[in-house]
């Protein structure tokens, strides 16, 4: 699952990406960033400069509700008819 993980969040930084290069109505502007994006990133790749990997995101705890939670509640105290 580490490599879905991965590639969901390249796939996020294109699209992130796209929205910016497809932005400029141009195609030679358009063609022009993204051949500068590149020429960067082999620089980096190139200089041994370290790839920083971005944060995790933190899943969200889903608290399950039970009788005993629903009891301290007040869910119980009162006789509850349905006609």
């Amino acid at each position: 699952m580490h490599i879905n993980d991965d590639i969901s969040v390249l796939k996020k930084k294109l699209r992130e990406l796209a929205e910016v290069v497809n932005a400029f109505k141009s195609e030679a502007v358009q063609l022009k960033i993204v051949e500068l994006l590149f020429e960067r990133s082999e620089e980096l790749l190139e200089s041994g400069a370290e790839v920083q990997k971005p944060p995790k995101e933190k899943k969200k705890k889903i608290k399950k509700v039970g009788p005993k939670d629903l009891y301290f509640v007040g869910y119980f105290h009162y006789l509850k008819t349905y006609i």
